[in-house]
């Protein structure tokens, strides 16, 4: 929907099932969809010609797609070994695909320069260097740091952090200590929104 105030919403992808875009790169959204015969599969829908293409559909579930900063590599999560790993593939190919975690990985999040991928293993924050020539490699991963943020739901499958754009810090959610988290219920708050913005 253009942001101009009265513009109306459009439609970009009506498919059957539940669509979740993760990524967006020069013209290209990446997407996972819920709800066809073959668990969550990686979709990219592309500005130029409005058409959905298939690029991972398997038995098992993908998720988590995310494009390199060129849009040249898609990084994604696959629960296909078992348990959830992350892989890199070159978008939109030729080639095949590589596996980025050694022991378990989600949420993978691309380096500004996309020469390298973050990623959770466990409460570990790992960093994998992404090589292209002489073909696509990835070094073995790296622990970072350790410790307790809070993650993402493992359905959606989108990172619960970020890299700043000096590639060299990050914004993650920390949960406070010693207190509870805490849920709010507010009943009637359209109503009480509309009263508030009659005064």
């Amino acid at each position: 929907m253009p942001i101009d105030e009265g513009a109306e919403a459009e439609v970009l992808i009506g498919r059957e099932g539940s669509q979740f875009p993760t990524s967006w790169a020069g013209g290209l959204l990446a997407f996972y969809e819920l709800g066809n015969v073959t668990a969550r599969d990686i979709f990219t829908w592309s500005l130029a010609d409005r058409v959905a293409t298939e690029i991972v559909a398997t038995p098992s579930n993908e998720r988590g797609a995310v494009f390199s900063p060129d849009g040249s590599l898609l990084a994604y999560v696959s629960n296909e070994s078992g348990s959830d790993q992350v892989y890199v593939r070159q978008y939109p190919g030729p080639g095949g695909r590589e596996v980025v975690s050694t022991e378990g990985g989600t949420e993978p999040v691309w380096h500004p320069s996309g020469r390298e991928l973050f990623f959770w293993s466990g409460n570990r924050l790992q960093a994998a260097r992404i090589r292209t020539e002489p073909r696509l490699a990835a070094d073995l991963p790296q622990t970072l740091f350790e410790g307790s943020y809070v993650r993402a739901p493992v359905d959606p499958g989108r990172a619960n952090y970020d890299v700043n754009p000096d590639g060299q810090s990050f914004v993650m959610i920390r949960p406070a200590e010693g207190s509870p988290a805490r849920l709010h219920v507010i009943e009637n708050w359209i109503e009480a929104l509309r009263s508030t913005a009659a005064e």
